[in-house]
């Protein structure tokens, strides 16, 4: 294994290891060393790719990798877009709800309804709901 390393460590400029028995175990640990490095510039090219997809327009896109506030940046879009979508989600159940019980009446219903004006999360309206019904 050293031999076969050192032979391509010489040909991309990197750092030859012994001839002797070690050798072989540094050389693993050589390999392994790049094996990460490749991973992780691997993963920062994709990085960059599927933020290009995601924002098309912006002109730092491919600085992500490489610049830690163009990493915050891209943070900050992506949690933004995540928060505006979960909050469409939510407006589409509650409309879709409101659609169900439009025309309905009685007690249980008054409260139904009168709820969501009120409390519009899903894990509330789980909540009220079960009490409505008399469940903890």
């Amino acid at each position: 294994m050293a031999l076969r390393w050192n032979a391509l460590a010489n040909e991309i400029q990197l750092e030859e290891v012994g001839d002797g028995p070690e050798s072989g175990l540094a050389a693993a640990q050589e390999y392994a060393l790049y094996a990460k490095v490749k991973s992780l510039v691997n993963a920062e090219n994709e990085l960059c790719n599927k933020a290009l997809r995601v924002f098309p327009n912006w002109e730092h896109v491919r600085d992500v990798a490489d610049n830690t506030l163009r990493m915050a940046e891209l943070e900050k879009a992506l949690r933004h877009n995540l928060t505006k979508n979960r909050l469409a989600n939510v407006w589409v159940t509650k409309e879709h709800f409101q659609k169900l019980l439009e025309g309905r009446a009685g007690l249980l219903l008054r409260k139904f309804t009168g709820f969501f004006p009120i409390r519009l999360g899903i894990l509330r309206l789980r909540t009220h709901g079960c009490r409505l019904i008399g469940h903890r």
